[in-house]
């Protein structure tokens, strides 16, 4: 199940490198408000074909805000080129380094879906970023 909660909104909206990467595809989920209107709760849409053609263009007039599906995130991790994890899966990776236990129920709570420890994971991995809550920041 998607990950459309607040806290993925804005985890996702404040992901600036990841947002700049977007292509939008038929399927992407977003969250989406009219620009200048904080005053209205961002809805949550699923790009049609001609959606996808049309977002970031002056004539949209909104605001949107990708929401990368897990399958998303693990697309951005590959190929694996560099480094000790060369040529290893990406599960061996996530895995091995451990960094994802602090955010199991035992640890930090903020983490709250696969799909936001992935973000975190992708995020952590190409951008050295983590999540204190409200931003992403160096570590």
């Amino acid at each position: 199940m998607m990950d459309t909660s607040e806290i993925y909104i804005k985890m996702s909206e404040k992901a600036v490198k990841i947002q700049e990467e977007w292509k939008p595809q038929e399927g992407d989920f977003y969250s989406y408000r009219p620009y200048g209107d904080t005053g209205l709760p961002k809805q949550i849409g699923i790009l049609s074909e001609i959606d996808a053609e049309c977002i970031g263009q002056s004539h949209f007039n909104y605001e949107e805000v990708w929401l990368p599906t897990q399958d998303r995130l693990q697309d951005m991790m590959l190929p694996i080129t560099e480094g000790d994890y060369k040529d290893r899966p990406l599960w061996d990776l996530f895995h091995r380094l451990n960094w994802f236990l602090k955010f199991l129920p035992s640890g930090d709570t903020r983490i709250k879906s696969w799909t936001q420890l992935w973000l975190a994971f992708v995020m952590k991995e190409k951008y050295n970023k983590i999540w204190n809550g409200e931003d992403w920041k160096d570590e």
